[in-house]
């Protein structure tokens, strides 16, 4: 089982239904994690254990990798939305940036899945589900040829992400810079579906005035 939930496919299952849960309005990444937790728990010992060692580090999906690449600024990884709510022409998509900042910035996104909404949205479904995919599947291939540095320890999943991922990696630069470029990887793909929502709601408050 240890060797099973440590698998690409594991992690892109587990990815989908915790997003698939959480856009139902279920708190996914809970039930998700629960049971990954033990797992979890055996690969960063076991990781610890190699790292002393001096072996190689058997284990990629662990805490570390799910909170600070996949989980940045909360599930679905939609910290860069903050940012463009923050920008938005429209007030009430401003006051839930606003709102949604500062709890973003230690991954707790709320505001932002019941303000915006995101919830039962149609049209953030495809990002919500599709970022934190296409994220993972790129920090696994790159954990797997090298350029990043597997997890050894267990920090709070409100760390900030590009710290968060570096600390728990030994203090890995390589990892803080991948945090970043899922981030950048965000802002992509969620611009076209934000500018869609922004376009709605402008309507609707030009109506209502």
């Amino acid at each position: 089982l240890i060797v099973g939930a440590d698998t690409l496919p594991a992690l892109l299952i587990t990815l989908l239904i915790a997003h698939l849960l959480w856009f139902m309005g279920i708190h996914g990444a809970l039930i998700v994690t629960g049971l990954l937790s033990p797992f979890w728990m055996a690969g960063v010992s076991a990781n610890q254990a190699a790292l002393m060692a001096g072996e190689p580090l058997p284990h990629i999906f662990l805490q570390g990798f799910w909170d600070y690449y996949l989980l940045i600024g909360g599930i679905g990884t939609t910290l860069p939305l903050v940012f463009m709510a923050m920008r938005s022409r429209s007030h009430s998509i401003q006051s839930v940036g606003k709102l949604g900042f500062i709890p973003s910035m230690f991954n707790i996104n709320e505001p932002l899945l019941f303000g915006f909404p995101i919830i039962m949205n149609p049209l953030f479904f495809l990002p919500f589900i599709s970022v934190p995919l296409i994220n993972a599947v790129l920090a696994w291939q790159l954990t797997q040829w090298g350029f990043l540095d597997k997890f050894i320890a267990l920090l709070p999943w409100s760390m900030p992400s590009p710290l968060g991922a570096a600390w728990a990696a030994n203090g890995s630069w390589s990892n803080g810079l991948m945090s970043l470029v899922c981030i950048l990887n965000s802002y992509v793909l969620y611009r076209p579906f934000f500018l869609a929502h922004e376009k709605m709601v402008l309507e609707q408050e030009r109506e209502r005035s």
